[in-house]
């Protein structure tokens, strides 16, 4: 497999924060490359796709050199925001299989949501009695809501899964960190599954492979206030364009 990343035509393609995540093209077959930050970064993610390949819902793994990954690539679509009653089962048991995984390593480094509301406060978009006010009610909901550690899989978003004969497929192999359980769900069901009935068909598939019994209305207030935070504070780092709707919630 070597050979394929020399003699290969590489091209950048959309998507993944890191930016470095490459279509490879040999002989009329394609794969697709990630340059992760170094080596061991590489190796945790072998590591999330060992554990995870029984499942099948991950590409499959054709050569690691350093701190590259060369994965299989998944014919069919990416997702849509349209699919979402189509895929929601499917997206919960996913979710479900990694919040299950048992991994020692914690690759996490989270700023705390005060820092996170210091920036939202320096760059102007909320003043000091706002940062106060949604810093206790972040504190109050999570002394409520008691969340766990869990590994996660922090961007449940439909660019970030495929659909081939009508199986999907988790294609983003970055954001997997052990964090606040549920992260990914409050994202998901802010961004994506966003009706009742989508809500109902991702907890069945979860369901079916672990308990939602921690998915209380009072947890998903957390969820969305901790989401909301996390991702103002983010794309402001990155200067990023921000959805008003997450400064209207």
């Amino acid at each position: 497999m070597e050979h394929i990343l020399k003699e290969g035509k590489i091209s950048k393609l959309k998507g993944g924060d890191s930016g470095e995540t490459f279509l490879v093209e040999y002989r009329k077959k394609k794969f697709v490359l990630r340059n992760y930050e170094t080596k061991g970064e590489a190796e945790y993610y072998l590591l999330i796709c060992k554990k995870l390949k029984q499942y099948g819902f991950l590409p499959e793994i054709c050569y690691q050199e350093g701190n590259k990954i060369l994965f299989e690539y998944i014919k069919g679509r990416d997702c849509r925001k349209s699919d979402a009653f189509k895929v929601a089962e499917q997206v919960g048991k996913i979710c479900a299989r990694i919040n299950r995984l048992s991994i020692q390593k914690n690759r996490c480094k989270e700023k705390s949501v005060t820092s996170r509301l210091q920036l939202l406060r320096d760059k102007g978009l909320i003043d000091e009695k706002q940062a106060t006010f949604l810093e206790k009610r972040y504190f109050q909901l999570k002394k409520r809501a008691r969340p766990s550690i869990a590994v996660e899989f922090t961007d449940v978003y439909p660019e970030n899964f495929r659909l081939r004969d009508g199986k999907v497929y988790l294609v983003d192999l970055e954001g997997f960190e052990k964090m606040i359980k549920g992260r990914g769900i409050g994202k998901a069901f802010l961004r994506w599954f966003r009706t009742p009935l989508q809500r109902k068909r991702f907890r069945k598939g979860y369901s079916s492979i672990a308990s939602t019994g921690f998915l209380t209305e009072e947890y998903l207030q957390f969820l969305y206030l901790d989401f909301t935070i996390f991702i103002v504070s983010y794309k402001l780092k990155r200067r990023k364009e921000i959805n008003p709707k997450d400064l209207q919630r």
